[in-house]
């Protein structure tokens, strides 16, 4: 039988939720040996990407993806985690084709794109 990722994942923030910094270490490597011998480790990513979201809603926080075409500022990064009142999980993400600008994703579900990529082809659009 195979499991979707989002149970992969569900199992996996059960066990480490209260556990012991050691302990859940060691889950998760079993949990790792268990996704090799189930050929899961391909879906590794979405069920990491699951356990950070279980996590943060757990811990009151949202996830934030920053995508700029460089580095962001740490004025930035501050802004978006004032925005959550400080309970905001940034991952960054450096997206030169972007050109400008940032998107910002929250918790892998809503977006803000105010990049130039963005505001260039919609120029390019109503042009046509």
């Amino acid at each position: 039988m195979k499991y979707k990722a989002a149970q992969y994942a569900e199992a996996l923030v059960g066990s480490i939720v209260d556990a012991e910094p050691e302990v859940a270490r060691t889950r998760i490597r079993a949990f790792a040996a268990l996704l090799r011998r189930h050929r899961m480790l391909g879906k590794a990513e979405s069920i990491m990407r699951v356990v950070e979201r279980r996590l943060a809603s757990r811990a009151g926080a949202v996830r934030v993806t920053l995508e700029t075409p460089e580095s962001a500022a740490p004025a930035l990064q501050k802004q978006v985690s004032d925005v959550f009142d400080g309970k905001a999980w940034i991952e960054e993400k450096v997206r030169p084709e972007l050109l400008a600008g940032v998107r910002i994703l929250v918790d892998d579900e809503t977006l803000v794109d105010a990049s130039a990529k963005r505001r260039l082809a919609q120029m390019f659009r109503h042009a046509a």
